[in-house]
Order: structure tokens, then sequence, then C-alpha cells
């Protein structure tokens, strides 16, 4: 996973996320992964493991918002393509 970058409305996190144009973050907010703070974040029912690499918005190292404001937008295909004989 990539390291947080600043929240702007655009900003592209991981090769994957995208933040959308309405977030409406705040100067010193960033975007990156939820990491340690996943077992607090369980409601999804997700496993920890895979809510650690899962977006968040944070400001001041506490996260303010699990980025309900972030598209999933991967720069490539996620698998190859599928052939059946």
């Amino acid at each position: 996973m990539s390291g947080p970058v600043p929240a702007q409305p655009g900003a592209l996190w991981d090769g994957r996320f995208i933040l959308s144009d309405t977030a409406g973050a705040k100067p010193g907010t960033m975007l990156g992964a939820i990491g340690a703070d996943a077992p607090a974040l369980r409601r999804s029912g997700l496993p920890a493991a895979i809510i650690r690499t899962l977006p968040a918005l944070r400001r001041d190292g506490q996260v303010i918002d699990a980025a309900r404001a972030v598209l999933f937008r991967p720069a490539g295909p996620l698998a190859g393509a599928a052939f059946f004989i």
C-alpha cells in the first residue's frame, strides 16, 4: 500500500482509490489506509485484515471518515482475461 496523500478532490491513493470532488476535506486532512484502526471499524462484517487496506480520511492522526467519498477506480484490470476451451 502507498503512504497517505493530501486529501484534495481528485487525489489518487494507492493507484486504486480517487477522492471525490464532494469530499469537502479541510486542509491538513490525509487520505490513506485505515491500518491499525481496522478493529474499531469492523461494522462492515469484513475481516480486519481487509479493512486495514481500505482508504480513510485522517486529520491530526484520527480517522474522521472511513472514506465514503472515495471511489474505487483501479488504473488497470484487476484480473487477466478468462479463457475457456
